[in-house]
């Protein structure tokens, strides 16, 4: 049974720094603590912890260790902190984005009716160009200063900033095409709802 409360590392009073095996074993019992959380709910259910009844041996405690912090991150909600829209634009802050182009571009498609009802982003109005940018919200809202930052002009206060960090963008143009923009690549929506790749206008199949 996995304990719910990481287990004490003992040391004796000579030791002055802890080994590597030690810290190992301080990062892999604190992970052994967070599974549950995911694990009570949905079809993932109980997925976690099974992986914790594997063998650590067979990949060690580290590889195992940073696996638990990929699966963790994969199957968090993306949360979306604030929108902010202007006429033709909206900025959308959020954290836990999924990391892929695959990923992104599925979540948008998942959950565009969703977004496009609750914040009144005018994507389906016709003969008009829209933009939504996605930005991690990072350490939150800060003063201008002499960083990249965007500032929303809709917020009372000096402190109305964000990094300029845009992970995915979502272009909708005048003929009702939509177009995706992410680190990696640039892709569009083809009339029968593909996702295709394209490059300086040639579309890559």
């Amino acid at each position: 049974m996995i304990s719910s409360r990481p287990e004490p590392i003992k040391r004796t009073s000579n030791e002055k720094h802890i080994s590597k095996r030690e810290c190992e074993q301080i990062l892999f019992n604190e992970f052994r603590a967070l599974p549950g959380v995911f694990s009570f709910y949905g079809q993932y259910k109980g997925l976690i912890v099974e992986m914790f009844n594997m063998r650590v041996k067979l990949i060690g405690i580290t590889a195992f260790a940073f696996i638990i912090v990929a699966i963790i991150a994969f199957f968090r909600p993306v949360d979306i902190v604030a929108v902010h829209s202007e006429s033709d634009a909206s900025v959308i802050l959020v954290k836990n984005f999924p990391y892929i182009d695959k990923g992104k571009i599925n979540w948008w498609l998942e959950n565009k009716s969703n977004i496009t009802s609750q914040y009144h982003l005018p994507l389906s109005s016709p003969g008009n160009f829209y933009r939504v940018s996605f930005l991690d919200f990072g350490d939150g809202y800060k003063k201008l200063g002499k960083e990249d930052r965007i500032c929303f002009d809709d917020m009372k206060t000096d402190v109305n900033c964000v990094d300029k960090n845009v992970i995915f963008s979502v272009d909708k143009n005048v003929d009702g095409q939509f177009f995706f923009h992410t680190y990696n690549g640039q892709y569009r929506l083809t009339a029968k709802g593909e996702v295709q790749e394209y490059k300086d206008n040639f579309y890559v199949k």
